[in-house]
């Protein structure tokens, strides 16, 4: 017999948590429908709790994909793109390129960094010979920024692939419990966006027709 999604959601290494034991009254009913009386076990004291034996686990389901648990409050949120929008704010210097100036660059290659050093040494070693209207002052301002920018950059490439990685992950744990949902709701459910749903399947997973054979040889 084949397993629905919540059967395969119902497996030994689901978490059971304990119901918070709730504080001893007197007079009252203990969880299984006894009352509170004198003798009951040393586990009874004054001004404590039913003991855990009278409560029985409350299942919770996990999913069978969870590769990302956790909640992001919206004012966190905020704050971080407050923050990302002042981090920016603090090099005005950065600026998109437009299309034609980035296939300028593309053509002429990228990865030059040794080779650039290289041509910087030659130029130290014969300064002289440089035409007088060469820009050295400005050659060497480049690459001191880009000695100093360069961490900058890598830092934040480091971010954004971390952040994109969370939440690729975070979507396909969304997807993993969706599938999940709809192998419970395939065979019966009724409702325009289960209908829809089922449609999106069969475009996606449904038999595609073979293609033409081949004609015949003469």
């Amino acid at each position: 017999m084949q397993k629905t999604g919540l059967q395969n959601r119902l497996k030994s290494g689901d978490n059971f948590p304990m119901t918070e034991p709730e504080p001893l009254r007197w007079n009252m009913t203990l969880p299984d429908g006894q009352p509170l009386r004198w003798g009951m076990g040393n586990d009874f004291v004054w001004n404590g709790k039913v003991p855990a034996r009278y409560y029985q686990p409350e299942p919770t389901h996990t999913m069978s994909q969870n590769l990302i648990a956790a909640d992001l409050a919206p004012a966190l949120v905020t704050e971080v793109i407050a923050d990302i929008t002042a981090t920016r704010a603090k090099m005005p210097f950065v600026q998109p390129l437009a299309a034609d100036a980035k296939k300028r660059i593309l053509e002429k290659g990228l990865g030059n960094a040794g080779l650039c050093d290289l041509f910087y040494a030659a130029a130290q070693e014969n300064a002289g010979q440089l035409a007088a209207s060469f820009p050295m002052a400005a050659w060497q301002q480049d690459r001191n920024f880009i000695t100093q920018f360069r961490p900058i950059v890598e830092a934040l490439e480091k971010l954004a692939s971390d952040a994109r990685d969370t939440l690729t992950a975070a979507e396909s744990d969304d997807y993993a419990a969706g599938r999940e949902a709809y192998d419970d709701l395939k065979r019966s459910a009724v409702g325009p966006a289960i209908e829809q749903v089922r449609a999106v399947m069969r475009e996606r997973h449904g038999r595609r027709n073979p293609p033409p054979a081949p004609p015949s040889a003469a």
